[in-house]
């Protein structure tokens, strides 16, 4: 068995691995970098776990940091083209485009899982959404770019107008949340697998129609295994709205948790 030595202190590489496991698990990314500068063996240790999760825009992480946007996506490029290994490490990207920035490419990931993608904060404050055809084309192309080369499962979106046909290049995803979502090319009814949902949640902060939920319904998705259905309405709901929840509700085969929050 391999092991690293330091002095007198011999520790076989699987318990360093335990290690730096038990650090990423404990989201301890300080420590984590300094493992990742004792070695050279415990480099691709610890990158797996530090770039794991990769937030660009507005988030909480990142506002206030003095840095505009395209600044971070540009240096983060930069690094990802240093060492193209490191998109491997990738599972989770976020991506909030903040208004009056250049619109940078996303980087090229291949193992990602996890996808939130929109325009200003998911939990702040509802913006116009964004029409599709009026977004830029290096945002599109790089989320297509995205789908087709990450089996990705889950998805978050928010203030867009949203082509429901991208969702049939999805096959693998199992959790959707959105928030100030409406879907277009809804005629759009291709031959491919559907995602079997197991989870949906949505906010919506203005009135939503119940007929882009009905999209839902209406084809674009397998929704006998949903488990988990969680609203958050900001307006009382009408009584389409509700028939729409209805059809999710009987839908399912495994529905256990249902939440729901908003005007009574």
């Amino acid at each position: 068995m391999a092991q690293i030595s330091s002095g007198d202190i011999h520790l076989p590489f699987d318990v360093i691995d335990l290690i730096i496991s038990e650090l990423a698990s404990d989201k301890d990314i300080v420590s984590l970098r300094a493992c990742s500068l004792t070695c050279k063996a415990i480099v691709p240790l610890a990158r797996k776990h530090i770039f794991a999760k990769v937030e660009i825009g507005n988030t909480k992480e990142t506002e206030g940091c003095g840095k505009p946007l395209a600044n971070r996506s540009t240096c983060l490029l930069r690094l990802l083209e240093s060492d193209p290994s490191l998109a491997d490490s990738v599972r989770s990207f976020k991506y909030i485009e903040v208004f009056g920035h250049n619109h940078l490419r996303w980087p090229a990931f291949r193992n990602a899982t996890s996808l939130e993608f929109g325009f200003g904060s998911y939990y702040g404050p509802g913006l116009h959404e964004q029409p599709w055809k009026d977004i830029p084309e290096s945002l599109r192309v790089s989320f297509c770019n995205f789908i087709s080369s990450n089996s990705f499962k889950e998805l978050s979106l928010c203030n867009m107008a949203f082509p429901v046909s991208l969702f049939h290049e999805m096959p693998h995803l199992t959790s959707l949340a959105f928030n100030s979502l409406t879907f277009v090319d809804v005629a759009d009814r291709r031959r491919l697998p559907k995602a079997k949902l197991t989870r949906l949640s949505f906010i919506c902060k203005t009135q939503f129609q119940a007929s882009d939920l009905r999209t839902l319904l209406g084809g674009a998705f397998d929704l006998s295994q949903l488990q988990e259905l969680s609203m958050e309405l900001a307006f009382y709901p009408s009584y389409d709205f509700a028939d729409v929840v209805g059809g999710f509700i009987s839908a399912s085969e495994q529905l256990r948790a249902l939440s729901f929050e908003g005007e009574s």
